[in-house]
């Protein structure tokens, strides 16, 4: 067992109990709103039941369609503004895999959308790689009109308490969101669990997928689950990151399962250690989700000691902005993460 004491850094100071009780006071604010607000009837007893048991379940028609469009609307602006980003961190993410620091260097030095994009497919092109789809992160913050729309999407569809019903617990707090935007002819999104990419010591954690692209068939990009992996303790602890890239193959043989077909207002909910891919955009339209993660008001970070092994390194944009002023192993509270309900 390897003991990785620094997989972050620690930048607590003498503020940090100030910010302590300004996020506890925004955290509350923003839960005393929701709970404000009119809720949807408690889950179906039979979709807890299949989320508990298969580890994800798909809710038909739990947005208006016209609600969904609008969503759709401000999604778009906002991953025209972070294209840039998306750009560069899939650069990131292929040079450290490849081990290329040329590539590092280079996506570094890119000062455009243009430049960054150019450089990305040429990459591809010359290492015979598919790019499996663009990403930004946590499209809900910020004060532009299009970020507020997503945040109150979030708030006004109860989707705060969905998810604690789902989950089991007494409330949650909204941990990210993120566009994954993969245009025609996009390649396939491989097996992973998405607490595996997360700095969290919980199992209560919880993604609601939202496409806002009609997905008819496989060749639309649906998200695929094996259904039951977020109750094997066997595979994360025996197997290696390549030992778990396809959790359907023997001995296993998980039945794989996908929600397709989906139309707009109609989502998944899958749990935060399931194993989930999804196979490429062979369809005509690129296809645009918005996926949205809640983790437990309990859910502790990860302790700075003692690790068997650290978060991979994917999701790592979406949480540096406040991991380092929050205690390792303490309760998660920051007014980065708002508590988006409590019962």
């Amino acid at each position: 067992m390897r003991e990785d004491s620094d997989w972050f850094k620690h930048e607590g100071s003498s503020s940090q109990v100030e910010g302590f009780e300004e996020a506890r006071l925004a955290a509350s604010a923003v839960a005393e709103e929701c709970q404000a607000r009119p809720t949807f009837t408690n889950v179906d007893v039979h979709a807890c039941l299949e989320f508990e048991r298969q580890g994800h379940v798909g809710l038909r028609s739990l947005f208006a369609a016209g609600e969904v469009e609008g969503l759709k609307q401000a999604v778009v602006n906002r991953f025209q503004a972070e294209k840039f980003k998306a750009y560069t961190q899939k650069m990131r993410l292929f040079a450290e895999d490849d081990d290329d620091e040329e590539l590092r260097k280079a996506a570094q030095n890119c000062r455009t959308e243009e430049d960054a994009e150019k450089l990305l497919k040429t990459w591809c092109e010359e290492n015979d790689a598919v790019v499996p789809f663009l990403q930004a992160f946590n499209v809900h913050r910020g004060s532009s009109e299009d970020s507020e729309a997503i945040m109150s999407f979030v708030r006004d569809n109860s989707m705060g308490k969905i998810a604690a019903e789902l989950m089991g617990v007494r409330g949650t707090m909204l941990y990210q969101t993120s566009i994954f935007y993969k245009e025609a002819g996009h390649g396939e999104t491989s097996w992973h669990a998405d607490l595996a990419t997360s700095p969290w010591d919980t199992n209560a954690m919880i993604t609601c997928w939202i496409p806002l692209t009609p997905i008819e068939t496989l060749d639309d990009s649906p998200l695929e689950f094996a259904s039951g992996s977020h109750r094997d303790v066997a595979l994360p602890y025996w197997y290696t990151n390549e030992g778990m890239e396809d959790p359907s193959g023997d001995p296993r043989e998980y039945d794989v399962h996908n929600h397709a077909p989906l139309q707009l207002g109609d989502c998944t909910w899958h749990h935060g250690w399931l194993f989930h891919a999804a196979p490429p955009n062979l369809g005509k339209q690129d296809r645009i989700a918005l996926a949205v993660s809640f983790v437990s008001v309990d859910a502790h970070v990860l302790g700075s000691k003692k690790l068997r092994r650290r978060p991979e390194r994917e999701d790592m944009e979406s949480y540096s902005e406040w991991i380092g002023e929050v205690t390792p192993g303490s309760p998660a509270r920051h007014h980065l993460l708002p508590i988006i309900y409590e019962s």
